[in-house]
């Protein structure tokens, strides 16, 4: 696990939360994920470094999450 995400911080209540993550490994390496839960409901921020293809990552991760049946609002 600490290969793969370098940093983490978490935050949030019973009905709400944040995570922050910090991939260490990999094509994404220093991509920094933040995915907000409020009601059930998922945002997920992405950024990272140039040249990583983030759309596509975007994509392939609002699609995993969605097959898992979480209620994902947004991956921008």
């Amino acid at each position: 696990m600490p290969a793969l995400v370098k940093k983490i911080a978490w935050a949030g209540d019973k009905n709400k939360g944040s995570v922050r993550l910090e991939l260490g490994a990999g094509a994404y390496e220093g991509t920094t994920l933040v995915v907000h839960s409020d009601a059930g409901r998922v945002r997920v921020e992405v950024s990272g470094k140039e040249g990583a293809d983030l759309d596509q990552f975007r994509q392939r991760l609002g699609e995993r999450l969605r097959g898992q049946g979480i209620d994902v609002e947004s991956v921008t």
